[in-house]
């Protein structure tokens, strides 16, 4: 099966005086919570994850970069993965010139079988935070799989991970601080993921010179 990652495109368009880091990060967490992206200009890009629209077509748009997902679960065993399928997606934008910023997928939620469940679901039915939570080595690898790509394309390849913001070095909880970090099956709740926006923003002004910004 031929898999495919969403893209986005941006700009470093600024609105009304708004850092682009803020922009972008805004943008970001619209990517890993799976609702409709803020662009950094009119030209956002509608999210079509099953049937998204070719590399060709996003790279004549000439965005300032496209922003990505770079990793999946492994769907029969413990940890996540860097398709190799995403692999010459990614390149043919940075052969282009634009940069990729990609964005660790976020851990998907596993019961103690490595079954998927429903977040929500589970603290309907009297669960907690780690009763209704994920083991940390059962959704994500030791480190980023996208860490070789990354260090293969050092100048236009951005690498964005936000896991530590979801788990901690065991588990994944259900909830933080009172808010449920997950909507439904493996999307992030809106009001959870916003909570990331200041950490978002710092890792992409340490990686893009003209993000700018606090």
């Amino acid at each position: 099966m031929h898999i495919t990652p969403p893209i986005y495109i941006a700009s470093r368009v600024l609105i009304a005086d708004t850092p682009a880091s803020v922009l972008l990060a805004d943008a970001i967490v619209e990517l890993l919570a799976e609702t409709t992206a803020n662009a950094l200009n009119s030209n956002s890009a509608d999210r079509q994850p099953k049937q998204p629209a070719p590399a060709a077509s996003r790279i004549g748009d000439n965005p300032d970069a496209v922003m990505t997902t770079t990793t999946r679960p492994r769907d029969r065993a413990p940890g996540d993965w860097m398709p190799d399928d995403y692999k010459p997606i990614f390149e043919s934008f940075m052969n282009a010139g634009i940069p990729v910023i990609g964005v660790r997928d976020t851990p998907w939620p596993r019961d103690k079988h490595g079954e998927g469940f429903i977040t929500p679901a589970c603290l309907s039915e009297g669960g907690n935070a780690i009763s209704c939570g994920t083991r940390r080595a059962s959704a994500l690898s030791p480190t980023d799989p996208s860490i070789p790509f990354a260090q293969a394309h050092p100048k236009l390849f951005h690498r964005i991970d936000m896991t530590a913001g979801v788990c901690d070095a065991v588990w994944c909880p259900a909830i933080v601080g009172n808010v449920v970090v997950y909507k439904d099956y493996h999307h992030l709740s809106a009001t959870y993921v916003r909570s990331l926006t200041d950490e978002l923003g710092r890792q992409l002004r340490e990686q893009i010179d003209w993000i700018g910004g606090p």
